[in-house]
């Protein structure tokens, strides 16, 4: 599947649009992947085109705390190859 629907407010894509699109696609038995950008909720563009710039301090926080380590044995276990992938720490 592929995104064939846009919700753009900031660069004039209204709902009305997007719902029209997604009406249409519905009529034709076709399913709607709606794409949107966070830039489109936030004042600051400088901050939605940078996001990963705090993602450092999460994955710090998450080493010390040892989060990062709970999460990686979460993922190990349920994912589908197990342990048997080569997964590495984060």
């Amino acid at each position: 599947m592929v995104r064939d629907c846009y919700l753009e407010p900031s660069l004039g894509v209204t709902y009305e649009r997007t719902l029209a699109a997604l009406r249409a696609n519905s009529r034709a038995g076709r399913p709607t992947l709606v794409e949107l950008h966070r830039l489109n909720f936030l004042d600051n563009k400088w901050v939605a085109q940078h996001p990963l710039d705090e993602v450092t301090r999460l994955r710090k926080l998450a080493r010390a705390t040892g989060a990062a380590i709970r999460a990686w044995l979460t993922y190990a276990v349920t994912h589908p190859g197990g342990f048997g992938d080569a997964v590495t720490l984060p």
